[in-house]
């Protein structure tokens, strides 16, 4: 299975864990809501929206060669046996899910949402980190390790919205846990060398960046999620 996904921020860095008064969460909520606005106006501009094309066919030749190389079928689904199979009934845990056949501008696009713009999420300003955050992390691009699960490109953007601009060259840090929810600090050993699915790189051209994983585990009292911070 592969997974990409584009985000777009205007942060300094991110964490998903800190805690706030009632009175800093409704403020955060009005930051984030600012912010998603900003971005939305960025990705009407002509500038963003001619990148947004050649960005997209990046990602689908990106994502037609993994699949190529990973040996999965390139022709076209069967869209009526896909009908015919949603049909039956898989202890309707998916109800109506499957019917639809993503297209390449769902994926890939930067076609804006009603609120928030589509296939992005914004970046906040913290000063508390998320767990297990190391800013130490080896510059490189395959973060896997010998980590066992779901195969996943985790393609991201980074798009200053103060400036509707691409940042090129800002340091990316992402971190998650394994298949089975357990982050690589929880297990480190005495010399302190078990770095799995951490990692970090410089933002190239367009502000892109990828890193090769795995879909992460889940632990209890949070939904699936990966870190991602931002720095310049």
């Amino acid at each position: 299975m592969l997974r990409l996904a584009f985000v777009f921020a205007a942060a300094v860095c991110v964490s998903s864990h800190a805690k706030r008064t009632p009175e800093e969460i409704v403020e955060y909520h009005r930051q984030v809501t600012r912010n998603a606005e900003a971005l939305n106006k960025c990705l009407e501009t002509p500038e963003l929206k001619e990148l947004g094309t050649r960005v997209m066919a990046k990602r689908q030749e990106s994502f037609r060669q993994l699949r190529k190389t990973r040996g999965i079928e390139l022709e076209p689904r069967d869209k009526e046996a896909l009908i015919k199979w949603n049909a039956i009934s898989h202890g309707k845990t998916a109800e109506g899910k499957g019917k639809d056949f993503t297209d390449d501008e769902k994926l890939f696009g930067y076609k804006k949402g009603d609120k928030f713009p589509a296939s992005s999420c914004i970046l906040m300003p913290e000063n508390v980190w998320g767990p297990y955050f190391s800013d130490r992390e080896a510059y490189r691009s395959n973060i896997r390790e010998g980590q066992q699960g779901i195969y996943q490109r985790l393609a991201l953007q980074i798009i200053d919205v103060t400036t509707c601009k691409p940042l090129h060259g800002a340091r990316v840090d992402v971190w998650h846990t394994n298949a089975e929810g357990v982050y690589a600090k929880q297990v480190r050993n005495e010399s302190n060398d078990v770095h799995w699915l951490t990692g970090a790189q410089s933002t190239l051209d367009w502000g892109l960046v990828d890193f090769d994983t795995i879909f992460p585990g889940h632990y209890t009292g949070r939904n699936v999620h990966t870190h991602v911070s931002r720095s310049s």
